[in-house]
This record gives structure tokens, C-alpha cells and sequence, in this order.
């Protein structure tokens, strides 16, 4: 390949770094700029963790499965590229807890972690008589007024108890973030909630005056997917970038980026050799492999933020499983001695992802629970799978097929001082003009999260670039 010229380089082929060469050249257009890009990405495939595949007519997610309504950004992108009349709605909200063996209803009104709706928390079996006086101590107990950051576990212990930690909110943040309570920011991860104990001291006050006010609808949240799955989103991208100005290569891992010190253009050493230059960067990788690939000093912070790795075990069945368990899904509590951390029902939650009559299951295993668990075989964690899920839901048949993901480091963990961390990395980096971060390492790691950042960095990158 030799060396190329390009304006901008993005290193990284998920969905951060696709939509934010997507932004930069729809955005170019619309100004009437011609910017040409070049997309590295290592592996052969597109779209990082979005990874969904079809067999026998299932549709299977091996990494994230579903997009929330809470945040736009997502669907702003999909109405862009014309698939939004390809958005699928979950068919149900219920999603339960394992306690004491039984199956219970996370009740309904449950933001985040903290309860928008009364009577429901008050029903729910999931806490104890004793538990539910605790946390309607939330109503009287005052506001702290130290202004730093804590852990989730810290914050909901303070609020809601101990019980609402351990049987609800912990289970709820290993499904979703893979990090232990313990370790999690709740300004990194939850600023909402910190808000809300700020202006109204109660959280349960708090979150029912502004569902009152129709203030916040964050409480009726709904999630989505689009009908071929979320790798519609990847092509989608892919197929609407101007291939005239965005080159994209796969299957080539960037060595290092250095700045040359006569024209300040960024240099990006491919592992065979061949050399990218660009006018401006940006990574848009994990973290850890932007550090190892930049190596400045300035940003050795990069390596602080501690990734937590998940396998996703894929199970097709050939009887339904509604008349057993009608719920989309369930998390189970650290303590439990089960292994598996959540089952999702996908043939449940999203309609036409498996035939008539089949059942479609995904399973999580973390190394939070078990640190070695991304060394088993495919055969030894089916086994461990199957075990649980014959323990929860009686399910003793073999199943038609397996499929096994693993994520060494795939989720972010926002510790305590997060953001102030972040805030020092981005100072950091603006001694680089024309060098920029994104994904979900920094301001969030959902899906539309990264979406929200590829859209920002592309601004920055046009305005560099403009005003250069």
C-alpha cells in the first residue's frame, strides 16, 4: 500500500468510528467541503462488538442486543440513513430477579436503579417487609452534602439500603455495565440520580415530582431493535459513507501514530509496513489499545480505566418457552451459587428472531463472578449454561445449536473520579492539535452513547481542519 494522504484517519472499525466518518463526510457535504478519509480497522469485520448473525432462521447477537429510548442519538442516526421504519419494539417489559430460587418481577417504574412508581415498589416480593422500610427512608433521610464522587453500591446503600443494592441495583448494573456496584462512579454512571438527591433530597420524591411534571420520561423507557438486527445500523452506515472521499481498510493493525515535526501531520505505521498520514486522528478503540498505539506519557491515565470481560453463550430450542416463563429475560445476584450472571429470552423479546414454536435464549457469564471464564471451551461453558438454566427453568432438553462469544475486555468500568479523570485526558490531549478520542471508554457505553461522541468528534475534526 506504501504511504497514503488523507485529511482525517480513524483508527477503528466499530461503531464509534464508523459514524463518526459518517458525520464527517455527510456534515462535509452539507458545507459544501470536500474531507478525505481513511478507516483502519484490525479484525476483517465491521462494527466492533454489533456482531449479529442468521442460522436456520434465528437471528443471534453475539454482542449488544437492544437500543434505548432514553437516549436519541441512535435513532436520529437511523431516521439519517432511512431505516427507521425498520425499528422493532421489545414485546415485553418484564424482566425478573432471581431470589430465593423464585423468579420476581422487577416492578414497574424502575429507573436506572431507584423507583419512579410507589405502589409497584411496594408490591414487589423482591425486598423483604423490612427491606421496604428502609428504603422509604429515602423520603427522610437528608441529602449529603460532600459534593465527590462514590460508588453506585455507596449511593444506593445511603439512599435505598442495603437490600435494594443487593437485589436489585447490583444485578441491574452487572446486566448492563459487566462492573461490580462496588467499583462504579455514580457521577460517571448515573449523574441523573445525583442530580435528583441534589434538588429534591429524596431520590423516590424526587423521580415522582419529576415524572409529574413530565419532566422526565426516562422512567417509561422502551428499547428497540431494528428488524434484521443491529447489524442493519453497520451496513446501514457502510452503504450511505461517499466511498469517493472514505477509504476503509480491514484486517490491518495500526503499530504506532507519530507526529511529524516539520509539517505536524500525524503518521500511522501499519504492521506491514505501510504508512497512513492524515492532517488530523482519531481513535476510536478501547482505551488500552489507544495507549499502547499513541505511547505519550501525557496520556498514560489511558491505562487506568479497568475493562471487565463477558462471555455471551447462544441457545436455540426446539419446543417455546412462553408457557413456562412469559418475561423477556432474568438477572441473577452475585450471591446466588448459579453461574450464569443473566439469561436473555430473545424469541420473547423480539419478534421474527427465531421461527414459530423455537425458543432463542442468550446467556452471560462475567469475570467479575469467574475470572477464568473466558479459558473454558465451548463445551465446558454449554455445560455450565445448561446446568442453570435447568435450575431455573427446568429446561432439560438438548438444544439445537450453541454459540459461544467471548469479550475479553469488553466493558469500560467507570470508577470513582471517572469524569475527572476524563476531563485531565481530554486537557491532555489538546496539546495534540487535530488528535481526538472517542467511544465508549469516556462518556458512556451504550450504543447511542458512542453515537452521541462520533457526532461531537466529527464537529471538532471539520472545525480543526476549517481553521487550519
Amino acid at each position: 500500500m506504501g504511504l497514503v494522504e488523507s485529511d482525517v484517519v480513524i483508527i477503528g472499525g466499530g461503531i464509534t468510528g464508523l459514524s463518526t466518518a459518517y458525520y464527517i463526510q455527510s456534515r462535509a457535504k452539507k458545507g459544501g467541503i470536500k474531507i478525505s478519509c481513511t478507516l483502519i480497522e484490525g479484525t476483517e469485520n465491521l462494527g466492533g462488538k454489533i456482531q449479529t448473525e442468521y442460522n436456520a432462521g434465528f437471528t443471534i447477537e453475539g454482542g449488544p442486543d437492544s437500543l434505548s429510548s432514553s437516549k436519541p442519538w441512535v435513532f436520529n442516526l437511523c431516521q439519517e440513513l432511512g431505516i427507521s421504519k425498520d425499528l422493532l419494539k421489545m414485546n415485553s417489559a418484564k424482566t425478573y430477579i432471581l431470589v430465593d430460587r423464585k423468579l420476581l418481577e422487577i416492578p414497574e417504574g424502575m429507573f436506572q436503579v431507584a423507583p419512579s412508581r410507589l405502589i409497584p415498589f411496594l408490591k414487589t416480593g423482591l425486598l423483604s417487609p423490612t427491606g421496604k422500610i428502609r428504603a422509604l427512608m429515602d423520603l427522610l433521610i437528608p441529602k449529603s452534602r460532600d459534593e465527590r464522587d462514590e460508588s453506585i453500591a455507596s449511593f444506593i446503600r445511603r439512599r435505598l439500603g442495603k437490600q435494594v443494592l443487593l437485589r436489585i441495583a447490583a444485578p441491574l448494573l452487572a446486566g448492563v455495565h459487566g462492573c461490580s456496584a462496588q467499583e462504579l462512579s455514580i457521577d460517571a454512571t448515573f449523574p441523573y440520580l445525583k442530580d435528583i438527591e441534589r434538588r429534591y433530597r429524596s431520590l423516590i420524591f424526587g423521580l415522582f415530582k419529576e415524572k409529574r411534571k413530565g419532566k422526565s420520561k426516562k422512567g417509561d423507557q422502551a428499547f428497540y431493535t431494528l428488524k434484521r438486527g443491529l447489524r442493519e445500523i453497520i451496513d446501514a452506515i457502510v452503504s450511505n459513507i461517499d466511498h469517493d472521499y472514505t477509504s476503509i481498510i480491514t484486517g490491518k493493525h495500526v503499530r504506532s501514530v507519530s507526529i511529524n515535526p516539520y509539517d505536524k501531520r500525524f503518521e500511522v505505521l501499519l504492521e506491514d509496513g505501510s504508512t497512513l498520514r492524515g492532517r488530523s486522528v482519531v481513535f476510536a478503540t478501547p482505551a488500552y489499545i489507544t495507549a499502547d498505539i499513541l505511547s505519550l506519557p501525557e496520556l498514560s491515565m489511558l491505562k487506568s480505566i479497568r475493562y471487565a470481560s463477558v462471555v455471551v453463550v447462544t441457545l436455540a430450542f426446539r419446543h417455546e418457552i412462553k408457557s413456562v416463563f412469559a418475561g423477556t429475560g432474568f438477572l441473577i445476584p452475585s450471591e446466588s451459587e448459579l453461574r450464569i450472571s443473566a439469561c436473555t429470552i430473545t424469541s420473547n423479546k423480539w419478534s421474527g428472531f427465531s421461527p414459530p414454536g423455537y425458543t432463542l435464549l442468550r446467556c452471560y457469564l462475567d469475570t467479575n463472578r469467574e475470572a477464568s471464564i473466558l479459558d473454558y471451551s465451548d463445551k465446558q461453558l454449554a455445560e455450565i449454561v445448561l446446568k442453570d438454566l435447568k435450575a431455573v427453568l427446568s429446561i432439560a432438553e438438548e438444544p439445537l445449536f450453541i454459540k459461544v462469544n467471548r469479550w475479553k475486555n469488553a466493558f469500560p468500568c467507570y470508577s470513582i473520579g471517572h469524569r475527572e479523570k476524563i476531563r485531565a485526558l481530554e486537557e491532555a490531549i489538546s496539546l495534540y492539535p487535530g488528535l481526538h478520542i472517542a467511544g465508549a471508554s469516556y462518556h458512556g457505553i451504550s450504543i447511542s452513547d458512542c453515537i452521541q461522541q462520533a457526532e461531537s468528534t466529527a464537529y471538532k475534526v471539520l472545525n480543526f481542519l476549517n481553521n487550519k
